[in-house]
């Protein structure tokens, strides 16, 4: 796995950074397609919360592309996931990854959200309008998460890094631990982020949770620019989901998009689960 993962994102792939974690994960699956005694390609199916499944990891070794590997992976993961899982199964991939997209479609997948990243310089000044979310906060939190109207851009989900969810408890505090969500504004609006830790640049706090009103959208990423300089962030970003009447209150906000592509997130209902 290690050797082929050089060869793939012009050998920045996240995956030997997370395979620990694989190995240790007690609750989903790992899986590994061999040819001719060696590792050809793998795939990792990871139980986020309950009901909420997550597909990643789908890499095939480039010297054995175009015979079907992917496939046959995606396959096997997907039936561990009928027989053994429950509610959504969810997976993120590029715009330009046209084969992935093609087997998604040929798994039933529904494409709920396309996405790219928006950043802007951090920017000095009060930050006197947040107060960290506390440990007792959290189902509160969640349930503002679930209710609010700019969470309805993205589909409703929080993005964790990388991977993409319904707000829950577990992943609320998680982040409220971090000390890296908090109330804005005695409670109008809620921001959460993540971390990009990339070892050869700064880190960098991407949007997890932005949830407000509408037209809250401008004043809230305004001060969202001034919380990470607070923190000693250089910049703000979050994968903002590409819809028209977001994007000229990410201009207005001083949000420039990072880059061209965009990433699709795709779903699957369980057939036997109900919501």
């Amino acid at each position: 796995m290690l050797e082929f993962a050089k060869y793939i994102w012009d050998g920045e792939d996240y995956i030997p950074f997370v395979w620990h974690k694989w190995l240790a994960d007690p609750e989903g699956l790992l899986a590994a397609a061999e040819y001719a005694g060696h590792a050809v390609g793998i795939g990792k199916l990871t139980l986020l919360s309950p009901g909420q499944w997550w597909l990643e990891g789908l890499r095939v070794d480039p010297a054995y592309e175009d015979r079907g590997i992917a496939t046959h992976l995606n396959d096997y993961l997907m039936g561990h996931w009928l027989e053994f899982g429950d509610g959504m199964v969810r997976l993120a991939t590029a715009s330009f990854r046209v084969k992935v997209h093609h087997l998604c479609e040929r798994s039933n997948f529904v494409k709920i959200s396309e996405l790219s990243i928006f950043a802007a310089p951090a920017l000095p000044g009060s930050i006197s309008d947040f107060q960290p979310i506390t440990l007792d906060g959290v189902p509160h939190a969640v349930e503002h998460a679930l209710c609010s109207q700019s969470m309805s851009l993205p589909a409703g989900m929080m993005d964790i890094g990388w991977q993409y969810l319904k707000p829950c408890e577990k992943k609320v505090a998680a982040l409220v631990e971090g000390h890296k969500a908090w109330w804005w504004r005695k409670g109008a609006g809620l921001l959460a982020f993540w971390e990009d830790e990339n070892p050869e640049e700064k880190p960098v706090p991407v949007v997890s949770i932005l949830a407000c009103e509408i037209k809250d959208i401008p004043n809230l990423l305004m001060d969202y620019r001034r919380l990470a300089a607070s923190l000693g962030y250089e910049e703000a970003a979050w994968f903002a989901p590409l819809k028209p009447e977001l994007l000229p209150l990410l201009e207005g906000a001083g949000f420039k998009r990072d880059w061209e592509d965009a990433e699709y997130v795709y779903e699957k209902q369980h057939p036997i689960w109900k919501n």
